[in-house]
């Protein structure tokens, strides 16, 4: 549960990053400057982040499963 919470908090925070720097930098479909384009990495791995540690407990999950009735 600490997992899903701690991904919560950081995607939250995550948007509130990406709305902040898309009004400073405008709401453009593509990037116009190399810190615009670091900004957006620092967005999308960031999420990419989030879900990995949010669906981490179902690996966990699916690791006792497979210890407890098959193995």
């Amino acid at each position: 549960m600490k997992k899903i919470n701690f991904a919560i908090k950081l995607g939250g925070i995550l948007i509130v990053y990406w709305i902040v720097y898309n009004t400073y930098f405008g709401w453009n479909m593509y990037p116009e400057t190399e810190m615009e384009l670091n900004f957006d990495n620092v967005f999308k791995y960031g999420m990419y982040f989030c879900v990995w540690v949010y669906f981490l407990p179902l690996w966990d999950a699916y690791q006792k499963f497979i210890k407890d009735y098959v193995g």
